[in-house]
């Protein structure tokens, strides 16, 4: 609850951040009319469904997204010196082999298992019809489809090639870091410090050989155009 409450303020800080409690009470209230459902008689069935399909699928995928995001696109490293701002000690060597190597392999292994091990839903000697197959898809797709939405929005909004698109994308904002001043002057010294993390130099390597051959391709139709001439 407090993930969901800290992220809306976040995304609105100059609105919100003043009206925590109405933000509060919000999520509280749609949290409460979303489970009503869920406490009637035939809730369990319902629960058994979305438990079946968003819980195995949706957290598999997101975990995993977020282990490639935060260690191998915003970089470890960068991380740890967040950690180490906020609260004052880097995060540990353990954790951090643990969420850049084993976790999302792990997680990838297992979303891959429970894809090719699929058995269709079941709650005791009950088996589900066909449109709550249906209906239970369509539940794991919509807790995902922000994801690649959001991704194609956020390409769609910059402005290059697609690697340039992308490495922009994959960057963070010109408003990411902490609210103090003094604090803020501190991290951006300390981010143009930091090497950048294995695929944004990938990102950034290929941008580069694109830029050469397209500069190549420019100077040789400028030699063929005055060779016409």
């Amino acid at each position: 609850m407090e993930t969901v409450i800290a992220g809306i303020i976040e995304a609105c800080p100059k609105y919100l951040q003043h009206r925590r409690v109405y933000v509060t009470a919000g999520v509280c209230l749609f949290s409460f009319g979303v489970s009503i459902p869920y406490a009637t008689e035939g809730g369990v069935y319902l629960f058994q469904l979305l438990d079946w399909y968003a819980s195995s699928f949706n957290t598999l995928l997101i975990g995993c997204l977020e282990c490639i995001a935060i260690n191998w696109i915003y970089g470890s490293e960068r991380f740890s010196n967040d950690v180490e701002m906020m609260m004052g000690r880097r995060f540990p060597w353990v954790l951090k082999v643990s969420s850049s190597y084993i976790t999302p392999v792990i997680l990838f292994a297992s979303l891959i298992l429970s894809l090719f091990l699929y058995d269709p839903p079941s709650y005791g000697e009950y088996i589900y019809p066909e449109y709550a197959k249906v209906i239970g898809i369509l539940m794991a797709v919509v807790m995902s489809l922000p994801i690649p939405v959001i991704l194609v929005y956020q390409l769609f909004k910059k402005k290059g090639t697609f690697l340039q698109r992308l490495r922009f994308a994959s960057s963070p904002s010109t408003d990411w870091g902490p609210s103090l001043p003094e604090d803020r002057e501190l991290y951006l010294e300390e981010m143009h410090k930091q090497p950048e993390s294995l695929i944004m130099r990938l990102l950034n390597s290929k941008d580069k050989q694109t830029a050469l051959c397209i500069g190549m391709q420019r100077q040789s139709f400028t030699y063929d155009a005055k060779e016409y001439l």
